[in-house]
């Protein structure tokens, strides 16, 4: 093989590496959702009947995260909270909530893994000075369109995770059934966003 046909096999091999991703792009997963959705609080959090919504209301800090959006929930007997939460930087690993709990003073009661719509869920309940909540929290996909030459290919962001917390009032039957009701509403939202913007 010739120096000029070593050449050739070369640039086209560069150009093959360069412009394949552009037009061979993957589908995207079922669960994601776009990065500019975080930015429209109101259209992330369900509506449900019979509780008042007080917005921008996050319950004591999120160790090793930033919070992208929170909103509390009120009713005569209780208070639930729905966070979206972001690993601050590239360095911190999103890690399982009971460790948050754990390092702000609440002690673990239980904890297990449920199934809500078809998702697994971590579920678990707390306790700090005489005063218990019930927990769950997942994980999802958010991606971004990047611009790559002229075109925009989806990129994935970094990790993000919903988390809703619920006081244990006024009994704990009630609590987690409010706390299951939360999750599949709000479970019920991401999954309209994601077949809306992955389409």
């Amino acid at each position: 093989m010739d120096r000029r046909t070593k050449s050739i096999i070369l640039v086209a091999s560069v150009l093959i590496i360069t412009w394949a991703p552009i037009f061979i792009q993957k589908p995207l997963p079922e669960d994601v959702i776009p990065v500019e959705i975080m930015l429209d609080s109101d259209i992330l959090y369900p509506e449900i009947e019979g509780y008042y919504v007080q917005k921008e209301n996050v319950p004591g800090t999120v160790p090793g995260y930033r919070v992208i959006s929170a909103r509390e929930y009120l009713d005569k007997d209780s208070a639930t909270w729905i966070l979206f939460l972001k690993s601050k930087n590239k360095t911190v690993v999103l890690h399982g909530q009971e460790a948050c709990y754990r390092v702000t003073g609440w002690d673990i009661i239980d904890s297990e893994s449920v199934e809500v719509r078809g998702k697994e869920v971590r579920e678990f309940l707390v306790e700090r000075d005489g005063k218990r909540r019930w927990v769950c929290y997942w994980y999802f996909l958010v991606y971004r369109k990047q611009p790559k030459f002229f075109f925009y290919l989806p990129a994935f962001d970094h990790g993000f995770l919903v988390r809703i917390s619920t006081t244990e009032t006024p009994n704990e039957e009630e609590a987690k059934q409010r706390l299951n009701l939360f999750a599949d509403k709000e479970m019920e939202v991401m999954e309209r966003l994601s077949e809306m913007y992955t389409k």
